[in-house]
């Protein structure tokens, strides 16, 4: 795990010093992963959210709470999916990128409706996705990372 931060950290000093805006020059379009993700979420497509992942992929809860692993984010999304049903709007704030790595920032307000008691719980916060473009030329998130704004 430390080696997996110092790597992402280090990734992450270079793309910030190469800055970026919305849509960072060189990063392709890690918006259309971003709508992926959400898509697939809402969905309940379990296959397709998981292959949106690095094989070591790690998804940082609000909670603290991490999952890592291609398994352990299947294990978490099948739990969060089987009893809840999610509206997301992701609307991001910075996109930078730096050879194989980037980064997409911003805040998030979904709404995650309890699907046995029908309660809607609304959540916002801010979000920090960490890509890793892969052999195959395609952006994998390698780390995700959320806070919950307090109520």
């Amino acid at each position: 795990m430390r080696r997996w931060l110092c790597r992402v950290g280090g990734a992450m000093l270079a793309a910030t010093l190469a800055g970026g805006g919305a849509r960072a020059a060189g990063c392709g379009d890690l918006a259309a992963v971003r709508a992926r993700w959400a898509d697939a979420l809402q969905r309940k497509d379990i296959d397709a959210s998981v292959a949106l992942y690095t094989a070591d992929g790690t998804f940082f809860e609000p909670s603290g709470d991490i999952a890592q692993g291609a398994a352990a984010i299947r294990r978490l999304y099948l739990a969060v999916t089987q009893r809840f049903d999610s509206r997301i709007v992701l609307t991001s704030q910075a996109v930078r990128c730096a050879g194989a790595w980037a980064s997409d920032q911003g805040s998030y307000a979904e709404t995650l409706t309890d699907r046995t008691s029908k309660a809607a719980q609304p959540l916002r916060g801010s979000y920090l996705m960490v890509l890793q473009r892969g052999s195959d030329q395609q952006w994998r998130i390698a780390a995700q990372m959320w806070t919950a704004a307090g109520k």
